[in-house]
């Protein structure tokens, strides 16, 4: 992985992190992380390289995103991570 990657990985990470640390929310942690990291790994083993680039990490974080807010997005599009504890 390079060093573009980790930090495209790491960036979104923490700020994911630090935005959405409340009782009421999802937790994130350290298994998402890891699962960003294996995403991109399939997504440079897709493209047939052994070397996990920048883009690939910043493909892994629009997934990631999508998958993220839109389970936890209300009808006004506003962001609520206590729907995906529900399950609403």
């Amino acid at each position: 992985m390079t060093g573009d990657a980790c930090s495209v990985l790491q960036t979104f990470y923490i700020n994911l992190r630090d935005k959405y640390r409340s009782s009421e929310s999802t937790p994130i942690t350290t298994r998402q992380l890891e699962s960003m990291i294996r995403l991109a790994e399939a997504r440079a083993r897709l493209e047939l390289r052994e070397t996990v680039d920048a883009t690939d990490a910043s493909d892994v974080v629009e997934i990631m995103k999508s998958g993220l807010f839109e389970s936890a997005t209300d009808d006004l599009g506003n962001i609520d991570f206590s729907r995906s504890q529900m399950g609403k």
